[in-house]
């Protein structure tokens, strides 16, 4: 039997038959839903679920790394990731009974609380959890402090190459809504209209990846409204795009009836790249300094520097890697359990 050393699975194995089914349901949902068959089609491929699986595998092919991404019952798996879909877990888990799967790896997108998705992540079979940055991983840990598999804080890349600036007249600003919330949306108006500068307003979902890097061209800078993000790749898209930002930030995560304090919008915010502010008075005077100084600022650089496609397909190798060595202790795994590549110094931009 051949054994290949990394399997990537987004959904379990199926006959056509089910897949044709699959795609139906889908098909029919989502469009209801939509209310809109183009609106389907034209947005579909936007949300972090799924461009950061699709990243992963451009990085791996640009390192030439060893994967596959189907399964092959000749084959045996030394580690086998599963980063979304909680059936492709269910059926990796049986694969690995059967030995066909040596250590198993799951998550970003399989759940964020350990009692979701009938407790799928506490599984005796999972030998690593994979989290998008500290915050997320204290959030399901703070819930569940058994847990004793190995965790990893693990990023995705970015293409930038896609991601480029060309270059055009920085005509405005760009106010970059994750979900509205009205109050916040309304200062920030009020307070770019009472200085006379320009704005233009996108909505998460409503765009495609060529729109997004189109009005990225003519911003000067982007102002993010999301009350909070595990890693934020529309905010790595403006970053690589060498467009700095602000980030609204509650530190407050509430998820169906739970209340997280330790939350964050911008987790990979660096001084390179923007800054934060809590109410209306924090983001006038930030808005100045913005406005003055958005030149000064060096957001891609930041991103060619620690985030690129190589950047994090490297990184799930040294996981994939670490997971297989049971004779590494906990002290000599703790740089892969975080991710810090800046330096929160106040100096760092000179303004």
């Amino acid at each position: 039997m051949a054994t290949s050393k990394r399997l990537i699975l987004f959904d379990h194995p199926t006959t056509g038959f089910s897949k044709t089914k699959t795609f139906f349901k889908v098909l029919i949902k989502e469009g209801l839903l939509h209310g809109s068959w183009h609106s389907l089609f034209h947005y579909r491929h936007l949300g972090g679920s799924i461009v950061i699986p699709n990243n992963l595998i451009q990085g791996f092919n640009e390192i030439n790394a060893e994967f596959s991404t189907s399964f092959s019952l000749r084959s045996k798996y030394d580690v086998a990731f599963v980063l979304k879909n909680t059936h492709a877990l269910q059926w990796a888990i049986q694969a690995k009974k059967r030995g066909l799967i040596k250590k198993l790896v799951a998550g970003p997108f399989i759940s964020n609380f350990p009692r979701e998705n009938k407790k799928i992540l506490l599984s005796k079979e999972i030998d690593g959890l994979l989290f998008l940055c500290d915050w997320h991983r204290n959030l399901f840990l703070d819930h569940c402090p058994a847990v004793r598999v190995r965790d990893y804080i693990w990023f995705s890349g970015l293409d930038t190459t896609f991601w480029m600036p060309l270059i055009e007249e920085k005509r405005y600003a760009l106010i970059y809504i994750k979900r509205p919330i009205p109050t916040v949306f309304q200062f920030v108006v009020s307070s770019l209209e009472e200085r006379k500068i320009p704005y233009k307003v996108l909505t998460y979902g409503n765009y495609t990846p060529q729109e997004y890097k189109s009005l990225l061209n003519g911003a000067r800078f982007t102002i993010f409204i999301s009350p909070s993000e595990t890693q934020g790749l529309n905010m790595f898209e403006s970053w690589s795009m060498n467009v700095p930002s602000l980030h609204w930030e509650q530190h407050r995560l509430d998820y169906f009836g739970t209340s997280f304090e330790k939350a964050s919008s911008c987790p990979y915010l660096s001084p390179r790249c923007g800054q934060t502010f809590e109410n209306r008075e924090q983001f006038q005077e930030l808005l100045v300094l913005m406005e003055n100084n958005y030149l000064n600022y060096t957001p891609r650089s930041y991103v060619l520097d620690h985030f690129t496609l190589r950047h994090s397909a490297k990184r799930m190798i040294q996981i994939g890697e670490d997971v297989l060595d049971e004779r590494k202790g906990e002290s000599e795994r703790d740089e892969l359990r975080h991710y810090a590549p800046f330096e929160l110094s106040s100096t760092e931009l000179q303004i």
